[in-house]
């Protein structure tokens, strides 16, 4: 396998860009420790220190400029752009002479605008989940874009309501409240739409075809072997979910579902019932499959009918066969893990990628859980 094809060894710089990324406002030189991540489903964040020569030179000059969400921080990894996002907050330590800067990616902004509507209440009946994604998304960015681009690979075929009440602009004492675009996105979550943040590009729903594994990492490709983390807890090999004020209880018995056991799991576990309130999820035919309360029964089962095994730390050796921009939340890899005495034989995917670098070099270490829900229900 040539070079290119493997992980490597990067190298890092770190720039402060204005608000949108459109031109660089300074470079910050002198890095002591520069510390990042990609999350799925997750704002991920990063953390950039360095040292200052006192009230002289540039880095002192830059420090005077940079304010929170004004600009931005950019990290490049041998000289290509890996993360960016706004600024949050900073700290200067004038007796060490040292600065320290915090971001969160560009999906931060989402959490910074509200759903605001205007005259006409806006109503989502039968709707495909994608469409009100979009919505959302296009409601919160177009009131002051930040330079970010989205989209479906494909529509998903699970239908929802929502309804937004609409404000009297002459009269805003309404009495009302204002949900977040952040907030409404999440919540879409529990229907099976998932999300990470690759750089200016926001990407959401069916991420990648996970019947694909991106590489294969062996034994080998860690410098150090990762932790095998087994958790029994929050186990069920049937579940129920009860969507608006559903259940048994509420007001239409079609408002819950319930995913029977598999076989195999309740003679190999026993009978492990879990049932969740989802009154968000409401207004909803369940005979009409997929929708967003059979799906989320389904993927609750599909998540809890096991053990949840999931590999976390392990940092990454240079010739790992992968490469940066293959580490995308929401991809499976395959591990093969055989020097333990729990061997791991079987394709994960990668929700977490967290990076740091400093004098000693740069560590990558992943966070990786079993397959859950592979495909909507139908």
């Amino acid at each position: 396998m040539s070079a290119v094809d493997t992980l490597g060894s990067g190298q890092y710089e770190v720039y402060f860009k204005t608000y949108g990324g459109y031109s660089f406002l300074c470079r910050a030189f002198n890095l002591t420790s520069v510390n990042w991540n990609r999350r799925l489903n997750e704002t991920s964040e990063a953390t950039v220190n360095f040292a200052l020569n006192g009230l002289q030179g540039s880095c002192c000059g830059c420090v005077a400029d940079v304010n929170p969400w004004q600009h931005e921080i950019s990290i490049y990894r041998d000289g290509v752009e890996v993360w960016c996002g706004p600024v949050t907050g900073g700290e200067v330590d004038q007796d060490n002479n040292t600065a320290m800067f915090t971001a969160r990616d560009l999906s931060a902004w989402l959490d910074k605008r509200w759903v605001e509507v205007v005259d006409t209440d806006v109503e989502f009946e039968e709707a495909d989940i994608v469409d009100l994604y979009n919505w959302l998304m296009s409601h919160g960015y177009n009131k002051d874009p930040w330079n970010m681009d989205w989209g479906f690979n494909e529509r998903l075929g699970i239908p929802i309501d929502r309804t937004y009440v609409a404000f009297d602009p002459d009269n805003e004492r309404w009495g009302g409240v204002y949900p977040m675009v952040g907030d409404e996105l999440r919540e879409l979550r529990k229907s099976g739409v998932d999300f990470t943040m690759i750089r200016r590009s926001y990407l959401v729903g069916d991420l990648v075809d996970s019947r694909n594994t991106v590489a294969r990492l062996l034994d080998n490709h860690f410098r150090n072997q990762p932790k095998i983390i087994i958790v029994g807890t929050g186990m069920a090999t049937e579940v129920g979910v009860g969507g608006g004020a559903g259940g048994y209880s509420g007001w239409d018995d079609d408002q819950m579902w319930i995913e029977r056991p598999i076989d195999s799991a309740r003679q190999q576990y026993g009978l492990l019932q879990y049932f969740e309130a989802a009154p968000d999820l409401d207004d909803t035919d369940t005979y009409e499959l997929p929708n967003p309360i059979t799906q989320r029964a389904y993927g609750l089962r599909e998540l809890k009918k096991r053990p949840f095994e999931y590999i976390t730390g392990g940092l990454l050796a240079p010739n790992a066969p992968i490469t940066f921009d293959q580490l995308i939340p929401g991809r499976y890899i395959q591990i093969d893990l055989l020097q333990t005495c729990r061997p791991i034989l079987s394709s994960y995917m990668l929700t977490e990628v967290n990076v740091s670098y400093d004098s000693n070099g740069e560590e990558i270490s992943l966070q990786i859980v079993p397959p859950g829900v592979e495909a909507l229900r139908g």
